[in-house]
């Protein structure tokens, strides 16, 4: 799918941390979610572990809302472990981790980032827009739990990127 071409979040994760240069190794997968035309949200995988193919991540569950008064967009997406196979804290304590925010909703191909992109913004710069490095993939730390853990975890994240006057 053609969703890194709009607004979207890309993901890049490698499990076993490999920091290989300039090639994606197996153990990576890089996916993404988008919001259609038609309101619904779009998943993609574009590198899969063991080089799975490319395709929708049916399993994952994923809301995207837009507040067109706000000029905001809301992405949440819960993605089942088995689908990221490698992924083990308990095997590992890091694994690499690269995350891109991409605007393309008014193309603009002077302000760099893909061809149809306004712009973007990539947490480990040059790991996955211009290039599939993840040798600079940031580090995701597992800790362990500081107490009694409940019969099943949820784990949430978020993050608020602000550019100039800008939430992103």
């Amino acid at each position: 799918s053609e969703i890194w071409k709009g607004d979207c979040i890309q993901i890049g994760m490698d499990p076993l941390d490999t920091r290989e240069k300039n090639v994606y190794p197996p153990s990576v997968q890089e996916f993404g979610f988008a919001l259609r035309d038609n309101g619904q949200p779009a998943t993609w995988r574009w590198f899969g572990q063991g080089r799975k193919p490319a395709g929708p991540l049916n399993d994952a569950r994923v809301a995207i809302r837009r507040d067109e008064k706000t000029r905001r967009t809301c992405y949440e997406a819960a993605i089942p472990l088995t689908s990221l196979l490698l992924l083990s804290p308990a095997a590992a304590r890091y694994a690499g981790i690269s995350v891109a925010f991409c605007d393309g909703d008014e193309p603009d191909k002077s302000a760099g980032g893909g061809p149809d992109r306004k712009c973007s913004i990539e947490t480990s710069p040059g790991s996955m827009i211009t290039a599939k490095d993840p040798s600079k993939f940031g580090s995701l730390e597992f800790l362990p739990p500081s107490g009694p853990r409940p019969p099943s975890v949820t784990a949430r994240a978020a993050a608020h990127i602000i550019v100039g006057n800008t939430t992103l």
